[in-house]
């Protein structure tokens, strides 16, 4: 019997959150910078960590960077309207690759 979603995500909530706790990952005032590829880890990561910031005991901030490439423009707007849309800071960075 495959496991619901909501099953799913309280499950990656309780794991991450306890992570963080048992080895004190996040500390009052740290703003973590997650990488965005598009992909669904690096959005798992994202909201999780957010979602976790509203409710976390200590303050800290998030900022989503996606690494700008040739031809991944339409990606990258996606990607930054998704962070205004949920009040992210985020920074597209340029480079010569």
């Amino acid at each position: 019997m495959s496991e619901s979603i909501f099953s799913v995500r309280k499950r990656i909530f309780h794991t991450t959150g306890e992570a963080i706790q048992d080895f004190s990952m996040i500390c009052e005032g740290d703003k973590i910078m997650v990488g965005l590829s598009g992909g669904k880890d690096s959005w798992v990561l994202l909201l999780t960590l957010e979602e976790l910031r509203i409710k976390a005991p200590v303050s800290f901030t998030i900022c989503g960077v996606k690494v700008d490439y040739p031809h991944s423009a339409k990606e990258n707007e996606s990607i930054r309207s998704f962070c205004q849309s949920k009040q992210i800071e985020f920074h597209l960075l340029t480079t010569e690759i």
